[in-house]
């Protein structure tokens, strides 16, 4: 008689490897057959035949299966070379001329063709970024182009819950999308500081992105910009540089106000904005409201837009999931804290506003990005970003053009 054998979680075993999830229809149906044969649930896409314990037995029970489902010829010795769900994905698609696409679920395809470089664009801090036809124009008619939405936003997966962790999700998209370089990101508000993170992640694996676009990034109200306001002393900048005791009791009446506006709503003594106050059911539900709230006004500005994209985008605000997210991304950058300072050279399409706020030598942006370049094209932050105009793309495509060229790249003609 056969011994049962009891089924077991990911989660519970040592890998080497983070969770990557399904992104078709041919990946999902693997990985059930992977499930079944291993008997081991939550599998990702990434994981190995061999690091999960395969052996020829399971081999050939995951052939016969594979040859049954999707009606190939697969042989178990295959697996030796093609060891992950992946891998044997892409040869089914080769096999059955299947069209499914590859696209991760937390990337929106903008524009697929093209044989130029890709460009990922990186949302700022709502989570979300559809570009829409107006921004596209600014683009040559054969340039990729891909915008990250926040994980969690459709209600598929569940949102991170640290800039880091979102910018390694983020990072397997882009070298899934484009394994082998060169890799362009632009990110807008932010995504700046999850682009940051996603520099360190390439560097980690002898990486390095080629351009790095950022679009008016902003030291929201958070442990950095706390920090930011304790060196820099008063409002006048430089003048009061290094007068440290003013910024300090600025952030700590910030801190102060906040523990009592929680204290007043649930009784915990607790900064709101602290990752920890999230999980209390009380001030998440609050969170989650809040940016609700903010979410539908966004998409109410869409006017600019056809009917169709604006209905879509207050159909996806409006979203519990989006929220959820939103407010966690939030909560994210918050308590998001960097000091090591990365010598890529970035380009920044900046408001004026930023332009005099970056004269203060003790900005993050002169700490962590020394080596960036400002190109100044809107007096305020909401100038800067306006979706409904191409100026940005254009700016984008420029620089794009210019690294193709320097690298010596073979790019389609415009």
């Amino acid at each position: 008689m056969d011994q049962k054998v009891e089924r077991i979680n990911r989660d519970s075993l040592d890998l080497f490897v983070d969770y990557v999830p399904p992104v078709n229809v041919i990946e999902t149906d693997l990985l059930e057959i992977w499930s079944e044969a291993f008997q081991i649930d939550g599998l990702g896409t990434d994981d190995d035949f061999f690091e999960l314990g395969g052996n020829s037995i399971l081999a050939t029970q995951i052939a016969k299966a594979i040859g049954e489902k999707f009606g190939i010829g697969f042989k178990s010795g295959r697996l030796s070379e093609n060891s992950t769900i992946q891998a044997i994905a892409e040869i089914i698609q080769s096999e059955t001329g299947s069209t499914e696409r590859k696209i991760p679920s937390n990337l929106v395809p903008a524009r697929t063709g093209g044989s130029r470089t890709p460009l990922f664009i990186i949302h700022g801090s709502a989570g979300f970024l559809f570009p829409k036809p107006q921004f596209m124009a600014g683009f040559h008619e054969d340039q990729p182009v891909y915008a990250f939405q926040i994980r969690g936003f459709d209600d598929q997966n569940e949102p991170f819950g640290t800039v880091e962790e979102i910018a390694a999700d983020y990072a397997r998209s882009i070298l899934r999308m484009n394994p082998t370089g060169p890799w362009y990101v632009a990110a807008y508000c932010g995504g700046a500081w999850i682009t940051l993170e996603i520099v360190k992640i390439f560097a980690a694996q002898g990486k390095s992105l080629d351009r790095i676009i950022f679009v008016d990034p902003r030291i929201e109200r958070g442990k950095m910009r706390d920090r930011y306001e304790e060196e820099r002393g008063l409002f006048a900048g430089r003048l009061f540089a290094g007068t440290t005791w003013f910024g300090k009791a600025r952030a700590g009446l910030w801190v102060f106000l906040s523990k009592i506006r929680t204290f007043f709503t649930n009784g915990s003594w607790i900064d709101f904005r602290d990752k920890d106050a999230f999980e209390i059911p009380e001030i998440k539900n609050r969170a989650i409201a809040k940016r609700q709230t903010g979410l539908r006004w966004r998409a109410s500005k869409a006017d600019k837009f056809d009917k169709d994209v604006r209905d879509s985008l207050v159909k996806i605000c409006a979203s519990d999931s989006a929220a959820y997210a939103a407010a966690k991304l939030k909560y994210a950058l918050h308590n998001y804290m960097n000091d090591t300072p990365i010598s890529d050279h970035i380009d920044i399409i900046a408001s004026r506003e930023l332009q005099r706020e970056v004269a203060n030598p003790h900005h993050p942006l002169n700490k962590l990005l020394p080596n960036h370049n400002l190109i100044v094209t809107g007096q305020h932050h909401k100038d800067t970003v306006d979706p409904s105009l191409p100026r940005n793309a254009e700016i984008m495509q420029n620089l794009l053009d210019e690294s193709a060229a320097n690298a010596n790249i073979p790019e389609s003609a415009s």
